[in-house]
């Protein structure tokens, strides 16, 4: 996944995972729901730079903490499974890379 202002991704199989390259700024991520089918599940992972960086959540298809703080040279990684409406957080950890 691309670093930009906002990252939207499509998760399309029953196991999809996302990575991002190192995350440069404050984010927004956000989830299309069109190819998701209920008990499919996602993990992402985002790589923050040499700086503290606030992943915000998008409303409305991901039900979660509204926010992903990263310090210094960090990874975070999160994973979902969807109900058939939303893509619920099961888990999260974040640590040095």
């Amino acid at each position: 996944m691309t670093d930009a202002a906002t990252m939207t991704v499509v998760p399309a199989a029953n196991h999809t995972e996302f990575t991002t390259t190192a995350i440069a700024g404050n984010r927004t991520f956000d989830v299309t729901v069109t190819k998701s089918e209920e008990g499919d599940t996602m993990r992402v992972v985002f790589f923050s730079d040499g700086s503290a960086r606030t992943i915000t959540l998008g409303a409305g298809q991901i039900n979660s903490a509204a926010t992903i703080v990263t310090v210094a040279d960090t990874k975070a990684i999160v994973d979902y499974v969807f109900s058939g409406v939303l893509w619920n957080e099961t888990s999260r950890s974040i640590s040095a890379l």
